[in-house]
């Protein structure tokens, strides 16, 4: 009964990152279909961050490496890569002052707290679903 627990969280975990997944590459084909500036969808990724995260654009573009802004800068670089597909990992880190080898682990860093912390991976379903809401309504 005991192996079974870990098991069971790793599933559930799984689901929800493959039901992001879709989400994400459902909005991804409507903004391609639409043909959005990559400017605004970079936009439109920070506010929604910010929103969700309770962080200002600058904290995210600064030097800073506290946790909350750094899970913050995580999600935004993931979403970013997600959804833009004239992004790449230099333009998304040019936005933050980062190079493309901090953005592709911010990404990577980003994927395994959504399997591993329930609060972060919570969070980023938010922004997934504002940003599903915004895609939605332009």
């Amino acid at each position: 009964m005991k192996d079974s627990v870990p098991y069971q969280k790793f599933k559930i975990a799984s689901d929800r990152v493959n039901r992001e997944r879709e989400m994400l590459v459902a909005m991804s084909m409507k903004i391609k279909v639409k043909q959005e500036s990559s400017e605004r969808i970079l936009g439109e990724c920070m506010r929604v961050v910010c929103e969700v995260f309770f962080v200002r654009p600058e904290e995210i573009q600064g030097r800073a490496r506290i946790q909350r802004i750094a899970i913050a800068r995580h999600a935004y670089c993931s979403l970013c890569s997600s959804l833009d597909p004239m992004a790449t990992l230099t333009r998304i880190g040019e936005t933050i002052g980062r190079d493309h080898s901090t953005v592709h682990n911010s990404i990577k860093k980003c994927n395994d707290l959504r399997e591993t912390d329930l609060g972060y991976a919570r969070l980023f379903q938010e922004c997934v679903e504002k940003l599903h809401e915004s895609t939605e309504t332009h």
